[in-house]
């Protein structure tokens, strides 16, 4: 933990510095969370209501209580990248047409730019389980700026995460009602950002890095509700309180100030009608329904689907934030590889300033 920590430290001093009047820090509910799950993000974001396997450790433990032995998962590694349509087109002009940074960054005027990188290790048993994550995303803007009369500004913020969790879960009413709690530990947490002309972007020595974000730590949990059909053939309810209380992330230097990661109640929804050898999968889920970060009611909606063949191969699709995701994934056991398609939006409202992205990510476990 002490070497992750080290590296993700160095790497955000090297991405970011605090401030305060950076244009993306708007979506912090996004930054805020520590793991999305690839395989999720293809079918809308949605998995509150029957979240299972790995996955349910961030998204609801209830849905570790789910099923029957002892014995889940172990996941040895799963890498995942997530990058902007924007940000594959950048990389293309400045490395392999060689254009000029400052006139690659010019033709993006307007244009979301979103890189991310995670993994997460775990070992998961029914009613129980244990994971370690590192996560960091990174948002660009180049815009305009009236502050700057009218020159061509970069916007970035970004955030880092690495830590442990633990989670509990138990099944009661005839295994109807499922209750789990996920105890995390953030060894680091980092997010700010940095506003630069476009000039002062293409030679990162330039940036003033006086105020470097301050690397934090804290602790807090996830508490989650499941009721499901012990037939698995009824629809299943979700809730979740993420963050409970707050997390109030302590910094290394004393001198900054305290940050939060603000609690949030999300609810979700499933159902599973299917065959023996198929399934199909309906899923709705509405976070942050006491809008500790906004009040914007479809920025908080998700839909999903997903038809699927015994576990080894299925398609997914969805609505993120009112725009369309899909995905697909291949499950050989050994080796997992999960493909998702899916569009988040970075400003206040639906259709200000969408962001379409892709997602990544090859799991190896049994």
């Amino acid at each position: 933990m002490n070497a992750s920590k080290q590296m993700l430290k160095s790497g955000f001093a090297a991405l970011v510095a605090i401030a305060s009047n950076s244009a993306l820090a708007s979506d912090r509910l996004e930054h805020d969370r520590i793991y999305r799950s690839p395989y999720y993000q293809g079918r809308g974001d949605t998995g509150i209501g029957d979240a299972d396997n790995v996955d349910a450790i961030y998204y609801n433990p209830a849905g570790l209580a789910q099923g029957k032995g002892v014995y889940k998962q172990t996941v040895l590694a799963s890498p995942a990248i997530e990058y902007s349509l924007a940000t594959r087109d950048l990389y293309r002009k400045i490395n392999v047409e060689e254009e000029a940074p400052t006139d690659a960054l010019k033709d993006a005027i307007g244009e979301s730019q979103h890189f991310g990188v995670q993994n997460v290790t775990a070992l998961v048993f029914r009613r129980a389980a244990l994971s370690v994550f590192e996560s960091g995303q990174a948002d660009i803007m180049v815009y305009k700026s009236k502050e700057a009369s009218g020159l061509e500004t970069v916007d970035t913020f970004a955030s880092a995460n690495a830590g442990v969790t633990f989670s509990l879960a138990e099944a009661f009413m005839n295994n109807s009602l499922l209750i789990g709690m996920t105890a995390k530990y953030l060894a680091v947490r980092a997010s700010g950002g940095v506003s630069a002309s476009i000039l002062d972007a293409s030679d990162p020595t330039a940036i003033d890095t006086d105020n470097l974000a301050q690397m934090g730590s804290g602790s807090g949990a996830d508490l989650g509700l499941m009721w499901k059909s012990d037939t698995g053939s009824m629809p299943s309810f979700g809730l979740t309180v993420e963050n409970a209380g707050d997390i109030m992330i302590v910094p290394e230097d004393e001198t900054k100030n305290s940050e939060a990661l603000h609690q949030t109640v999300n609810l979700g929804f499933s159902a599973r009608p299917g065959t023996k050898y198929s399934r199909f999968h309906l899923l709705f889920d509405y976070r942050d329904a006491t809008n500790a970060y906004g009040t914007n009611l479809w920025l908080k909606t998700h839909f999903g689907a997903e038809i699927s063949m015994k576990n080894i191969i299925g398609f997914n699709a969805g609505l993120n934030q009112g725009y369309g995701t899909g995905g697909v994934f291949l499950n050989l056991y050994f080796v997992r590889i999960d493909l998702a398609s899916y569009t988040q939006e970075m400003g206040e409202r639906a259709g200000d300033r969408p962001d379409t992205r892709y997602v990544l990510r090859v799991s190896a476990g049994f």
